[in-house]
């Protein structure tokens, strides 16, 4: 789901199925906070550092958030 709008929401589906059209269940409906997040910061490995080969390999990965809100933080 591409989307930019942020907030509260409705989201309603209906199951239909795909090959005979047949309606399945009735439609239903939420409310949802979309919110959209930054992609976290790579701390590990660095930029540009030369990762060494090793058998077995073995490469750490480190990363913070960007933003430490939660959607559903003080709703």
């Amino acid at each position: 789901m591409v989307s930019s709008r942020q907030g509260f929401t409705e989201i309603s589906v209906q199951v239909v199925d795909y090959y005979s059209q047949q309606v399945l269940s009735s439609w239903h409906t939420a409310r949802a906070y979309l919110d959209s997040k930054q992609p976290p910061m790579l701390n590990l490995p660095q930029r540009d550092e030369q990762v060494v080969y090793r058998d077995p390999l073995f490469i750490r990965f480190q990363w913070y958030p960007t933003s430490s809100r939660s959607g559903w933080y003080g709703v």
